[in-house]
């Protein structure tokens, strides 16, 4: 609310400015491959708030030599942050690639080639020519905003409970004002508990806002190590190269729509005047909206008619319905049960299906599969070439279920990570 936003203000300064759904920035996508940086994280940022280039950075760091492992350098030895602006050569290379990296709060242990670092000439006495360094980097700052830590938090309770006192004592001393405060109140009391309300309501959003502590993760690792899936707060999903710890991609975990069509099955892009946008393999498809369905695999509803089965909907939100005295088509707004939502809100685990190059998500309301390919979120589904027996069976898939019913995909069609 206004509040929290007000009281914030020198804490967390302009801290929405960060907040943005993408994937990587084109310009900061190298090869880590290639150039030989490797990164593991200690403790896990928000994963929310990555810099920019130029952007002022606020971290502590130490650096030790790769080779017998000797601390040269460390501004926890001397107690005082080190603030630098990313990507503008301020810094040796290997720190302004990697810091492009790291979200708000992210402690790692970066791995940089000398060629990233001083090179063939070194640096004074400490540093060799042509030394591999290790660098433990935190990002505390981003122009000036931080994640609140436990003092921050106990500081903003009292700041707030000051305000409300401030409040009340207005209200007492100002008959002006007290007037006003009791027309929309109706006594001190009901104003009193108003501004209780107020006072709870911004540190639940704070504390939901910016963590004090390392942020709630779900981590996987696909079986030949060469990806690894994060989860942030069942919010953020960024996948990363298992190997080098570089972040492929980055977005807030979304349940979106796999269509059937005359054409195979695809990703609906979005519905315009009739015709549906879908993303095939091979390209997209522009069709009638109820070309373009998504099974709904006799999904239990309530409808104006009595209860039935969903078995599809189209493009446009029409249901095709099983009732008791036949079939009917009904839109979804006339519907109630779980035909138009997809809940991710409670999320148990991660693990990859590497046959089908999926992220399977299990929830309390089943199993998702999060493509790799298209980067689209669907409910998992049965294979239509199952028996009748079996898809009893299968109806309901249990995460080992959807794991070992996955099907093979044409590896040609795989990314490159």
């Amino acid at each position: 609310n206004d509040l929290t936003c007000a009281m914030l203000h020198g804490v967390v300064a302009k801290m929405t400015k960060y907040e943005r759904e993408a994937t990587m920035d084109e310009n900061n996508n190298q090869d880590w491959h290639k150039i030989g940086i490797h990164k593991k994280i200690i403790n896990f940022g928000d994963g929310k708030h990555y810099p920019s280039k130029g952007d002022l950075l606020t971290v502590h760091y130490t650096g030790t030599l790769k080779e017998g492992n000797k601390e040269f350098d460390s501004s926890r030895t001397r107690g005082q942050p080190f603030k630098f602006k990313v990507g503008l050569g301020d810094v040796i290379k290997g720190w302004d690639e990697a810091a492009l990296h790291m979200s708000l709060g992210e402690r790692a242990i970066i791995n940089l080639p000398s060629g990233l670092a001083y090179g063939s000439k070194g640096a004074g006495p400490d540093i060799p020519p042509n030394s591999d360094l290790v660098f433990d980097i935190q990002i505390l700052k981003i122009n000036g905003s931080k994640l609140l830590n436990d003092n921050d938090m106990k500081d903003f309770e009292q700041r707030l409970l000051s305000w409300k006192d401030t409040k009340l004592s207005k209200f007492d001393k100002n008959e002006k004002f007290q007037t006003k405060r009791m027309k929309k109140h109706g006594s001190r009391e009901g104003y009193a508990e108003y501004l209780a309300k107020e006072v709870k309501t911004s540190l639940q959003e704070a504390s939901q806002y910016l963590r004090s502590k390392n942020p709630s993760v779900l981590q996987t690792t696909s079986v030949d190590g060469t990806l690894e899936a994060v989860l942030y707060d069942q919010q953020v999903l960024q996948l990363l190269d298992g190997k080098t710890g570089q972040r492929l991609y980055s977005s807030p975990l979304k349940a979106e729509k796999t269509v059937q069509t005359p054409y195979g099955s695809g990703h609906l892009k979005g519905v315009d005047d009739g015709i549906a946008n879908v993303a095939l393999p091979y390209g997209t498809g522009f069709m009638p909206t109820q070309s373009a369905k998504t099974n709904m695999n006799e999904t239990k509803v309530t409808t104006t008619y009595g209860d039935g089965k969903a078995t599809s909907k189209d493009a446009a939100g029409m249901l095709t319905v099983n009732l008791p005295f036949g079939t009917a088509y009904i839109h979804e707004k006339n519907v109630e049960g779980e035909a138009s939502s997809v809940d991710i809100s409670s999320i148990k685990q991660l693990k990859f299906a590497s046959k089908t190059y999926e992220l399977l998500i299990e929830c309390d309301d089943g199993v998702h599969a999060f493509d790799l390919v298209t980067k689209s979120l669907t409910k998992y589904v049965s294979d239509t070439s199952f028996d009748e027996e079996s898809k009893e069976k299968k109806r309901d898939l249990s995460f080992s279920d959807a794991l070992y019913w996955a099907q093979p995909v044409n590896n040609e069609d795989l990314p490159d990570v």
